[in-house]
């Protein structure tokens, strides 16, 4: 926001996030229906679904992310309510622990997390409950049903997991990209828990080896589960540490399980660039519910989603024009890296292109300057010597000329070095708050951006993945499918059936026959007719013609107060009659004016379509009287 000055204080606007959820809205139902128009074929097309056995995976890998979260699993879980409360009890007792109350709280937390997995307190193997920066609580455990040791690595639950979240510079990792922060907790993770990794491997021949974790955690098992198809000698090193013991053949049969790692993540963020992410497409796995926002998060996500919100704030206009009157003075300069194409007006760079004549002039009294074009082929000048981005860690977006709209799609950088996606492959969960959840496989590219939902945050506790793989395995064990097909109107995305008009026009009929009859219970209020309509416009006219204004007008003696039952007299509020220009009558030259102000001869009481015109008429009759 820097860089925009007085500008940048429209994204803080409260009604910019408002404002931009409704453009997403009307683009996801756009797009939605355009894509039912032209590929009308495809629509009815049951996309890929994951099977049986990927499902087992699925709900295997999420009981054992929701363990690590120890003594809160059962709170974050899908569990009961008074399993909950009994969670939210051992949590509730805050600050740290040494010595005999650090034991304690361990031997809880072991407990909780095997009664989470369904497994028994012997069976985790090792673990650490009490994480530290850029280190977070993880555990190993086997399970002897499903033949897996498997490593289960806990999300963002204290100050110090939070650390390590906004931790998001890109740093180069084996052939790519990857998230900093991660990449230096995967580190620590592997040398923490690989080694009683490895020895519960070689006690078990044929055992399989698995990691997983959710939210944070399952951003860090992505990076060691990519660590450990490395073939790193460091990694070797630690698994044979603690297997001097064993035999040469145990050995190689133990590194080779563990190199053939799996990794399932659950509600991941986006930490790997999109080569390393097509790499570990055959071992990673991710899953994504509805609208989980965690997993769309990244350095440039962030920087386009405040991009965007403060393009669609309604002080952005006003903070425009502010930031214009005083000639971009409030925008800081930075005279040793000035773009070329900057204008003088400090307008921003999403504006109209600038021209050569709108080129700053002040480039030229840089000294020694050094002309070259950046990723976006924009030029720019620098004072030498300077020190110039590689071509791998151009950034995707970096200026905020990169973004021209809110609706469209900008054209991204795959290969930038904090484009990040979803590791793997990915499985979307959608409709997870209904009865009939879905899942079917996405495209990593598919989660780059930040939608706004009422439900963004919701649907990233991990109960909800649990209870919604559940629901979705159980149905393909009985034979049914993972996909279900689901009405428009029953979409996450809140995709609008194509009655909307004919809604509206059926709703300007309500209101066109609320208003007849409202005016026909006003007329037997007021004991009006036919027969005393004309009465009235009649005796009115003679009253101008006479220019007495006191004396009493002809009319029948006795008002009839029996109302037609007939609406053909009431006007068409709503109809062509509004719409109609109005017809005014002119008084002629030789009739002199009233001398008082007799309200008969206003040209708005003599109109026949205007009730209160008729009302006012009957009301002077009746005072006359």
């Amino acid at each position: 926001m820097k860089p925009l000055g007085v500008v940048g204080m429209a994204t803080f606007d409260p009604m910019a996030g408002f404002v931009l959820w409704r453009e997403q809205r009307a683009a996801a139902r756009d797009r939605a229906r355009t894509t039912r128009e032209l590929y009308p074929n495809e629509a009815k097309s049951a996309p890929m679904c994951p099977g049986e056995k990927e499902l087992g995976e699925l709900a295997l890998a999420v009981r054992y992310a929701v363990g690590a979260y120890g003594t809160a699993a059962s709170m974050v879980g899908d569990a009961s309510f008074g399993d909950k409360l009994k969670s939210l009890k051992l949590n509730a007792r805050g600050g740290s622990m040494s010595g005999d109350q650090y034991e304690k709280m361990h031997a809880q937390a072991t407990e909780a997390c095997a009664k989470s997995c369904g497994i028994d307190v012997g069976d985790v193997v090792d673990a650490e409950w009490r994480g530290t920066e850029f280190s977070p609580s993880s555990f190993v455990a086997v399970d002897s049903r499903k033949k897996r040791v498997i490593l289960s690595i806990r999300g963002t639950w204290e100050i110090h997991d939070a650390l390590t979240d906004v931790s998001s510079a890109s740093v180069k990792f084996l052939n790519g990209w990857a998230h900093g922060g991660i990449v230096v907790s995967a580190w620590q993770v592997v040398k923490r828990m690989l080694p009683a990794a490895a020895a519960a491997m070689a006690e078990r021949a044929g055992f399989e080896f698995m990691v997983t974790g959710h939210s944070l955690g399952g951003g860090v098992a992505a990076c060691v589960t990519m660590l450990m198809h490395s073939a790193d000698r460091d990694l070797e090193s630690l698994v044979m540490r603690d297997l001097k013991g064993v035999d040469e053949s145990t050995r190689e049969d133990v590194l080779r399980r563990m190199a053939a790692c799996r990794c399932v993540c659950i509600a991941s963020p986006s930490v790997t660039s999109m080569n390393l992410s097509e790499a570990a497409s055959d071992y990673v796995t991710c899953v994504v519910a509805g609208a989980d926002v965690i997993p769309r998060v990244c350095h440039a996500s962030v920087r386009r989603l405040l991009r965007r919100l403060n393009h669609a704030a309604p002080s952005h206009a006003m903070l425009r024009a502010v930031s214009a009157a005083l000639g971009g003075r409030d925008r800081p300069a930075n005279p040793t890296n000035r773009r070329v194409d900057d204008d003088d007006d400090g307008d921003d760079d999403d504006d109209d292109a600038s021209t050569p004549a709108n080129r700053n002039s002040d480039a030229d009294d840089a000294p020694k300057p050094c002309a070259h074009e950046d990723a976006r082929g924009a030029r720019s000048v620098t004072s030498s010597p300077s020190k110039t981005r590689g071509e791998d860690e151009r950034k995707c977006q970096d200026s905020w000329g990169d973004v021209e709209g809110v609706d469209g799609l900008e054209l991204r950088d795959h290969s930038a070095s904090d484009f990040m996606v979803q590791p793997g492959r990915v499985i979307h969960l959608e409709h997870v708050r209904s009865n009939a959840p879905t899942a079917t496989y996405k495209h990593p590219t598919a989660f780059t951006d930040i939608l706004l939902d009422p439900y963004m945050m919701l649907d990233h506790i991990p109960g909800n993945y649990q209870a919604a793989v559940r629901t979705i395995h159980d149905r393909v064990k009985s034979g049914g499918s993972a996909w279900v097909k689901h009405d428009p109107v029953d979409d996450d995305s809140g995709d609008e059936n194509d009655e909307e008009a004919a809604n509206v026009f059926v709703h300007a009929e309500d209101v066109r026959s609320s208003a007849k009859r409202g005016w026909r219970s006003v007329r037997d209020f007021l004991g009006m007719d036919e027969d005393s309509d004309d009465s009235d416009s009649s005796s009115a006219t003679s009253a101008a013609d006479d220019n007495d204004a006191h004396e009493k007008p002809t009319h029948a003696s006795t008002a009839s107060f029996s109302p037609s039952s007939s609406d053909s007299d009431v006007p068409d509020y709503y109809g062509d009659a509004a719409r109609a220009p109005r017809r005014r009558r002119r008084r002629p030259r030789d009739v002199p004016k009233p001398s008082t102000a007799v309200r008969d001869d206003d040209d708005d009481a003599n109109d026949e379509n205007n009730p209160f015109a008729k009302a006012w008429n009957w009301l002077n009759r009746r005072a006359r009287e």
